[in-house]
């Protein structure tokens, strides 16, 4: 099945039109223009109505079953649904993915190749994005975000041609577009400078003094340094160069930390503390890789991220986290991963690649020969883990998973159990209050004992006794019992 959306909304199974109700199509048209991305009900419900009615909700799951009969493959994930597509079935993502490496080629002065790619590019355009279905007016910011990204590739393959020498087509091309964006001096730029390296020296001298004359009557201001140095060259009669080429390159990152907060009151796990941060201190000539397994409730993650804070100036390029949610009905897909990997490393989403091993590639080359720590939540398994392994040594990744994970090459693996009866005890004090828990400590200990000494459970019952002052302990005792009779 092959989707649309630089235009009319299009969607076709084996070249045949698949024709689906109005609203279903702007529900659909809002997928296309988010590919790949968790929207959730209130999003969904945001970029089809401007003013939702009542029945929103049920309107929404109809219009979800209506895009599922067609054989669209919406999906529901955690907090929301999300529409899987490549740049092989759905024109923005091969848009993209073909700027990218149009850019590619341009960086690497093949300007022939770049052109080619730029006019594939280009030519998936049919108009405006999404435009023959009713849109609220939040998904207009999108909707202009891509019309400027059009924008931005066009420019770039004006200047590949320019400098392939292909003036006299560009003077066709950019007159009308001058004329309906007299603003723009970036087009008026490239109209004079292809004039002029066409030979048409007083055309482009009289394009800049329709350029200045647009700028001083519309926002009372001189045309850029840019323009005024081209009109001073082009009255010289002196050789311009084309404008450099733009690359596909990505903004540099500096040390960032997209850790969880530590917990404040954490305690107990002093010998675990003490050997996962000798762990993830090692060396040698890959990356360290640690894993902390057990079973739900025990403090993986909590342990996990306490000893990510400790360890920070360890790895001073970064700490990374990302939650795989192996707990969830749908556990994330390493290509989702990696793409949020890469956005919190500055890259954009017109130069993500579309494969999980193109993403790998450039998510390795982006840490490679930093000191980066990597902490992975709640893993599904090894083949979800290995495409966010760093490929250098002087990284780290720490991942935890309800089990163990054997088939990852060169862990070190630590198995959690549930703490002491003391640490249980400890924790559960300094939840509910250690004065508290010191006046009855049998009924302390019962609640420890129906808590099965889990973390999770301990600070469940202890926040249940703040929210609840007057309840002695021995109350949530006899009540923790009695639900553990009814199991």
């Amino acid at each position: 099945m092959d989707f649309a959306v630089l235009g009319p909304v299009r969607v076709a199974d084996a070249g045949q039109p698949i024709r689906l109700a109005s609203k279903a199509r702007t529900v659909l048209g809002v997928f296309l223009l988010h590919p790949n991305t968790v929207l959730s009900r209130d999003r969904l419900i945001a970029s089809v109505w401007d003013d939702p009615p009542r029945s929103a909700l049920p309107n929404l799951q109809t219009y979800l079953t209506a895009l599922r009969r067609a054989a669209i493959e919406v999906e529901t994930v955690p907090y929301g649904y999300r529409l899987c597509l490549g740049p092989d079935r759905l024109d923005l993502l091969a848009f993209d993915e073909t700027v990218r490496r149009a850019r590619l080629e341009a960086a690497r002065g093949d300007a022939a190749a770049a052109n080619r790619l730029f006019t594939e590019a280009l030519a998936l355009w049919r108009g405006r994005p999404a435009e023959d279905v009713p849109l609220a007016a939040a998904m207009q910011a999108r909707v202009a975000e891509l019309e400027e990204r059009r924008e931005n590739a066009r420019l770039g393959w004006i200047d590949v041609r320019l400098r392939l020498g292909l003036h006299d087509e560009l003077v066709g091309e950019l007159t009308p577009l001058v004329e309906a964006a007299p603003l723009n001096e970036r087009l008026w730029h490239r109209l004079m400078l292809a004039l002029h390296r066409a030979g048409r020296r007083a055309e482009a001298l009289e394009a800049y003094r329709r350029a200045r004359s647009a700028l001083v009557t519309e926002l009372g201001v001189e045309p850029s340094q840019e323009l005024r140095g081209l009109q001073a060259a082009i009255l010289d009669d002196a050789p311009v160069p084309a404008p450099a080429l733009e690359a596909a390159r990505e903004p540099a990152w500096t040390g960032i930390c997209l850790l969880p907060a530590d917990i404040a009151d954490f305690s107990g796990r002093e010998g675990e503390t003490r050997d996962l941060v000798a762990a993830l201190d090692g060396t040698g000539t890959a990356p360290v890789i640690v894993t902390v397994s057990g079973p739900p409730g025990v403090g993986k993650s909590t342990l996990a991220v306490h000893v990510a804070h400790l360890v920070r100036k360890r790895y001073p390029d970064g700490q990374l986290f990302v939650r795989l949610c192996d707990a969830s009905a749908s556990p994330r897909d390493p290509s989702d991963a990696l793409a949020e990997l890469l956005r919190a490393l500055g890259v954009d989403s017109a130069g993500m690649p579309s494969s999980v091993g193109e993403r790998a590639a450039m998510y390795r080359a982006k840490v490679a020969d930093r000191a980066v720590l990597v902490l992975l939540d709640d893993a599904a398994g090894e083949a979800q883990v290995e495409p966010l392994v760093p490929g250098t040594p002087g990284s780290a990744v720490l991942v935890t998973s309800r089990g163990p994970l054997p088939a990852l090459p060169g862990a070190i693996a630590y198995a959690l159990d549930v703490p002491p009866a003391a640490d249980a005890r400890d924790l559960l004090a300094g939840v509910a209050g250690a004065s508290r828990v010191a006046n009855d400590p049998e009924s302390a200990e019962a609640i420890v004992r129906a808590c099965g000494r889990l973390p999770l459970a301990l600070r469940i019952a202890g926040a249940r006794l703040v929210t609840r002052p007057a309840w002695p302990l021995a109350e949530l005792a006899r009540r923790l019992a009695d639900a553990s009779a009814l199991n």
